[in-house]
């Protein structure tokens, strides 16, 4: 259930605890306002907790006075059992479509006396199973991954990257600034002095040259960033997956990119794969491409499987649809005549023939546009990843895949 219903839901049971039984307005478009009605000539005035509410007899259908209410709701009740579970909760189905809000509650609890599994009374007080336990409100959020930021519930991923950058925004301390500035070096023209700079940066905890190695893979020096990819490789930090993935895919160096992915390969993060095959499907040529070079060098056999769909590129046979091809022709078939005084007045009846052909189709297949650059980019891939190669025809792959797959993937294992 989603955070915005189970608040909802919790909210209204705790403002209703204690809520009088009120009167039921029914509005003739199928809403209802609940409160305390007074009837007047033309309309009925309705206090709401929001404020008084006044409704025109018009849009009126009936009114459930709360007397009558109470009535209905004692004789209901009285007819069910105390150990009937499904009585219960139909009573309080009922309830709830009355505006009853504390005796739905009441009937609820009393349904998970009785059957303490009951998937419906859990629903309806805002509970979720989650593993083989039944738990609500903020308990089910943190057993799903929530975490709490900023007084807000978001997934654990999105705090994690919040706190990311939050980090980078931060102003360096002295160590980091330290640490920045060994990276400059590290990337020095003079062996020497790259040297130097890379043997003290190793000497840093990741504490010092987290935010300095981030940063550099957006500095304007294509050797840092190659550097600060490969030295976040090194350090083998798994949180570095993320933007270094990034790197792979949008660096504007082809070298840039090429050592991000060897960086992700030192990481040993096998799931870094996934983001990678999903951006074969960008909008963006080039981003493809890089997709592609990126999947082929993080040398992940299950990358096989997507770069060869993505060089088919194929959708199969959709539904069976009608499609109509029809022509309308107007005339005027007759006059209405209005005779006014000293004129006539005639006003055209318009007619309309129509003709044409209504069609019982269903589309094949259909083939995405691939410029020849692109598909040679896929099968050089395919090549690098696979060791072998099978032309650009992507049936001569999909079937070399099919006949490999289980022995390649058993071995991965």
């Amino acid at each position: 259930m989603p955070l915005k219903t189970i608040g909802c839901l919790a909210a209204l049971l705790l403002a209703s605890a204690a809520a009088p039984a009120q009167d039921v307005v029914r509005l003739k478009n199928g809403k209802t306002v609940a409160g305390k009605a007074r009837d007047g000539m033309l309309a009925v005035d309705v206090e709401t907790a929001a404020g008084r509410v006044r409704i025109p007899w018009r849009g009126i259908e009936r009114i459930d006075r709360a007397a009558s209410l109470q009535e209905e709701y004692r004789k209901r009740r009285s007819r069910i059992a105390r150990d009937d579970a499904t009585g219960h909760f139909l009573l309080a189905l009922w309830c709830r479509k009355m505006g009853l809000a504390r005796e739905m509650k009441t009937h609820l609890e009393r349904v998970l006396e009785i059957d303490p599994d009951h998937r419906g009374a859990r629903s309806a007080l805002g509970f979720e199973k989650v593993s083989d336990r039944w738990v609500a409100g903020e308990e089910a959020l943190a057993a799903k991954g929530f975490v709490r930021r900023g007084g807000r519930w978001v997934l654990a991923e999105e705090a994690e990257y919040e706190d990311l950058v939050r980090s980078r925004e931060r102003p360096l301390s002295g160590d980091e600034r330290k640490a920045s500035d060994l990276i400059r070096k590290a990337a020095d023209e003079n062996p020497r002095v790259a040297k130097y700079a890379r043997t003290a940066l190793a000497a840093l905890p990741w504490e010092a040259v987290r935010k300095p190695l981030y940063r550099a893979l957006g500095r304007s020096d294509a050797g840092i960033r190659a550097f600060a990819a490969r030295e976040l490789g090194r350090r083998k930090v798994e949180e570095a997956a993320r933007p270094l993935i990034r790197t792979a895919l949008l660096d504007t160096k082809p070298e840039v990119r090429a050592v991000a992915v060897r960086a992700l390969r030192e990481i040993d993060r096998p799931d870094a794969l996934f983001p990678l095959v999903r951006v074969l499907g960008s909008s963006r040529p080039a981003i493809r491409m890089n997709a592609a070079r990126a999947v082929a060098g993080f040398g992940d056999v299950r990358g096989v499987e997507y770069l060869v769909t993505r060089l088919a590129q194929n959708w199969g046979p959709s539904t069976r649809v009608n499609l109509q091809v029809l022509r309308q022709i107007s005339y005027i078939r007759d006059f209405d005549v209005e005779i006014a005084q000293a004129s006539q007045i005639g006003d055209p009846i318009v007619g309309i023939l129509q003709e044409g052909v209504v069609l019982d189709v269903r589309v094949l297949g259909a083939n995405r546009k691939m410029t020849l650059v692109e598909r040679r980019v896929l099968r050089n891939a395919l090549r690098d990843l696979t060791g072998v190669d099978q032309g650009d025809r992507p049936e001569a792959w999909a079937a070399w895949w099919k006949r490999n797959k289980t022995r390649l993937l058993a071995a991965r294992k």
